[in-house]
């Protein structure tokens, strides 16, 4: 579920509507701390990797939202961490139909690292007497946190002491290959492939019709009237 309110015109059709509708043909599972293990979370704490697009380019970072490959995790308690995955490229715990799969200690610690680089400035746990851990975690993992002018460019503008700056969206790292998160043996995509090319076609037309028309439809009756759904447009 999204809310929408109060959300610019600007960003629903650049940002929020496709990366919204990209997630949809990601698998998802509540992964789970073992009891003497928690999951940290920060300001940024959305994480997001691609372990299978890992080193196919000195500079791309494929983590679009519409890539094959993509990954996301997003720590929802101190017990529970949401991981979004292309099911296509991966294969997450044992039994796919699972959707609550506790992990091991290990593996906490992996999920944890990734919000040690993924934090703009601060890290948040559950229990004050836990500081010296998170202490630690910042001294495990601290070194691979990349600097903002790695993925910072700098372009001159039209005017003078004018500056256009890019920021592309910063991926994380793991720090020891992932147990978890297997690749399946028989990939057809390759690095920088959509993970559905039709359904990213659809959500550039609904992201164009909403931009030249603001009011009115709902996505779904949208999608509906450029023929790319055929389901109900409301919900009981």
């Amino acid at each position: 579920m999204m809310d929408f309110g109060g959300v610019t015109g600007t960003l629903i059709k650049e940002g929020v509507i496709p990366c919204w509708m990209e997630m949809q043909t990601l698998e998802c599972k509540l992964l789970t701390a073992p009891s003497e293990n928690w999951f940290v979370t920060s300001g940024n704490p959305v994480a997001i990797l691609n372990q299978f697009c890992v080193g196919a380019h000195p500079v791309r970072l494929f983590v679009g939202f519409s890539l094959s490959g993509f990954q996301l995790l997003l720590p929802l308690s101190p017990r529970v961490c949401a991981f979004f995955y292309d099911a296509k490229v991966y294969k997450v715990g044992t039994r796919r139909r699972r959707r609550l799969l506790e992990i091991s200690s290990e593996d906490v610690a992996i999920v944890n690292s990734l919000q040690v680089q993924s934090a703009d400035n601060c890290l948040y746990f559950h229990d004050p007497e836990s500081a010296q851990k998170v202490e630690e975690l910042i001294r495990s993992f601290g070194h691979l946190r990349t600097p903002i002018t790695d993925t910072l460019r700098t372009y001159p503008g039209r005017k003078e002491n004018e500056e256009i700056l890019h920021h592309k969206s910063r991926s994380v790292r793991l720090p020891v290959t992932w147990p978890l998160c297997r690749r399946r043996r028989r990939v057809t995509y390759k690095a920088g492939d959509r993970r559905d090319p039709a359904w990213s076609y659809a959500i550039e037309q609904l992201a164009d019709d909403l931009h030249k028309n603001p009011g009115g439809e709902g996505v779904f009756q949208r999608l509906k009237r450029l023929g790319f759904y055929e389901g109900p447009t409301e919900t009981s």
